[in-house]
Parts: C-alpha cells; structure tokens; sequence
C-alpha cells in the first residue's frame, strides 16, 4: 500500500472541489492575509507541486522553511520536488538536501 501525507490528500481534496485557478486565489488571499503563516505557503508549494510547476513549488516550500525553521516534513517536501524536477533521479542537490533535514539521522 502506498504512503500518502495527509497534506497531500489535503491538497488532492481541495483541488477537487474547486477549479486549479479558483483554488490557487484562495491559496493566494490567505497568503496576503497572514504572509507569517507557513502552513498555507506549504499548502501553496504543494498545489504548485501537483501542478508540475516545480520552480514555483520550491519558492513557496523555501518561505515556509523559512518562517517555520528546521522542519523535517518541508525538507521531505523539498526533495520530492527536486526528485521530480529531475524526472525522478536522485541528484546530489536532492540528497543534500535529504541530509539537511532534521530527522536525517534518524
């Protein structure tokens, strides 16, 4: 059986009951509402990432790091965009970045 987050069944929920461009406003009004809020820019990175726009999906992944610090689920998160990016290889920026997170060692 395979894994999937619970964010991502968030995301996959959202999208359905609403048009990609009407989800992407509501994504967007509640980023301009509370920019603080890192929880909807990783909402954000993952919608992006369900739309194959990988550049946009790192940026919006990048500022919920940012604003929530070591995380190891956004790190996760950073990878399997970058795995993605680069159709499904494990490059060197993606294990680094998979050493980086916080559970790393675990």
């Amino acid at each position: 059986m395979r894994n999937i987050s619970v964010s991502a069944i968030r995301v996959h929920q959202f999208a359905s009951q609403q048009t990609p461009e009407a989800q992407l406003q509501a994504l967007q009004d509640k980023i301009r509402a509370n920019p603080q809020n890192s929880e909807q820019w990783a909402l954000l990175g993952e919608y992006y990432l369900w739309q194959n726009d990988y550049s946009n999906s790192l940026l919006a992944y990048r500022q919920a790091l940012q604003l929530r610090g070591e995380n190891a689920e956004l790190y996760a998160a950073l990878a399997t965009v970058l795995y993605y990016q680069a159709s499904q290889h494990m490059t060197a920026q993606t294990r680094a970045i998979d050493r980086q997170s916080p559970r790393a060692g675990l």
